[in-house]
């Protein structure tokens, strides 16, 4: 049964679909890892010639299985680049610091991440049955969008909640910040 979390989440036909970690010595704070992931996402953007602020994000902080480690998995769309080099190049963004570029690696600068496209189709896809891979990525999504009821801590940006409202005909009304 869809949750109503699925069911706001299925509105946007997000692009790509990223889970983000942090090594022990850059883990830090619940704050620092919201900055670290908010900066790279301003990185993104800047190379995107996107605005952070029109950009649909839908971002679950969890826990790990094994271990309890915190990371965090991220919907994202809007994105004028969607490839799945650009997956990986932003994965390479992520696990090294700019000064890595040509050649002078001075180690992670947050983590690991995998950043994949998002295929927005179920299994029951007409064309699933060409790529086996296809299928596996749909069940991967499928799981992935269902854990969102599950998080730790979900953040919807302002984006995303005008095109979920917008798809099912409701009005926007921005929220102010209580705290």
């Amino acid at each position: 049964m869809e949750t109503a979390t699925e069911f706001e989440l299925r509105l946007v036909r997000w692009q790509f679909f990223g889970t983000f970690t942090w090594s022990a010595s850059q883990l830090g704070s619940c704050q620092k890892r919201e900055n670290d992931f908010w900066s790279f996402m301003r990185d993104w953007t800047e190379l995107n010639s996107v605005k952070l602020v029109s950009l649909p994000i839908a971002l679950r902080w969890e826990r790990g299985d094994i271990g309890e480690r915190p990371h965090a998995h991220a919907l994202i769309a809007g994105m004028t680049k969607v490839t799945i080099n650009e997956g990986f190049k932003w994965s390479r963004l992520w696990n090294h610091q700019r000064s890595c570029r040509g050649g002078k690696c001075k180690g992670c600068k947050y983590g690991f991440a995998k950043i994949r496209l998002f295929d927005p189709f179920e299994e029951t896809n007409p064309y699933s049955y060409i790529e086996k891979h296809a299928n596996k990525i749909s069940r991967n999504n499928k799981y992935e969008v269902g854990k969102f009821d599950y998080a730790d801590r979900l953040v919807i940006t302002d984006a995303a909640w005008r095109i979920m409202l917008a798809s099912v005909g409701a009005e926007y009304i921005p929220q102010h910040r209580t705290a």
